[in-house]
């Protein structure tokens, strides 16, 4: 068993040599005498370096940045003015949310208070603006877009969050849907569909043709073909649409 410095941690990963390969695994169970591989490499493009350049020191971390993510924490305001007092972030939506997306550290609790405030319109359409979500399948854009915080309980403020997403999914893929009213009317129907499907007190699962027909209302001409709407259909009856989870929490809500 050895220790491997990786993301920034300590690892432990068990390694295993072969004929012409090197590869890393990480144990299981009690025991220990299960592995999940995580690294295969030829050991021909192995490199051994006999006199390593010496590491980095990493420095300490600002202890002013430390403390606004802290209040931030506490109070997504407060922490905001103390980022932007301390020239942490600028004054700006895009500096903002840049700042939400790019700081492990914030709770997504928090971050998901801090986008659905009324007063912070501008740092919601910067946070989904910096989305990248071309190419991506409808259902797999929202599912990595929910993961990145914890959707706010308040209806209008989950109005706002998805139809300011489903703009941005609209810009980065333009001929998927004929307008943005539809892109939103689908994330609501895939939300329904998700409660129906993983709710342990929904009695009557909703079913494929469920699904279909209850969207076809909304999209009479069938813009979106039904095969798309299976695989949607099937990918979150397979694995439910899960919002940010916290360090420490056993599961994600369920939008």
């Amino acid at each position: 068993m050895s220790k491997v410095f990786s993301d920034g941690k300590l690892r432990e990963r068990q390694i295993f040599l072969f004929n012409d390969l090197f590869i890393l695994a990480t144990p299981q169970g009690t025991k220990k005498d299960k592995f999940v591989v995580k690294t295969v490499v030829a050991l021909e493009a192995v490199v051994l370096v006999t006199n390593p350049t010496p590491a980095t020191e990493i420095p300490d971390e600002d202890p002013k940045r430390k403390l606004g993510i802290d209040k931030f924490n506490d109070s997504h305001k407060k922490g905001i003015e103390y980022l932007i007092q301390e020239e942490i972030v600028e004054k700006t939506p895009e500096s903002i949310a840049s700042f939400l997306r790019q700081t492990p550290e914030l709770t997504r609790a928090a971050v998901g208070e801090c986008i659905g405030a009324p007063a912070n319109k501008a740092v919601l359409k910067a946070f989904c603006d910096q989305l990248d979500v071309s190419g991506m399948r409808y259902d797999e854009a929202l599912r990595s877009f929910l993961s990145s915080f914890r959707l706010p309980g308040e209806a209008q403020i989950i109005d706002r969050i998805v139809q300011s997403f489903a703009e941005r999914y609209c810009d980065q893929n333009p001929g998927t849907f004929p307008n943005a009213d539809l892109a939103y009317t689908l994330v609501f129907a895939m939300i329904m569909l998700n409660t129906a499907l993983h709710n342990p007190r929904v009695d009557r699962k909703m079913t494929l043709e469920d699904f279909i027909y209850n969207f076809r209302n909304a999209d009479e001409a069938a813009v979106i073909p039904d095969k798309i709407l299976e695989a949607m259909y099937k990918s979150i009856k397979e694995e439910k649409l899960e919002m940010g989870m916290d360090e420490g929490e056993q599961t994600g809500r369920t939008p």
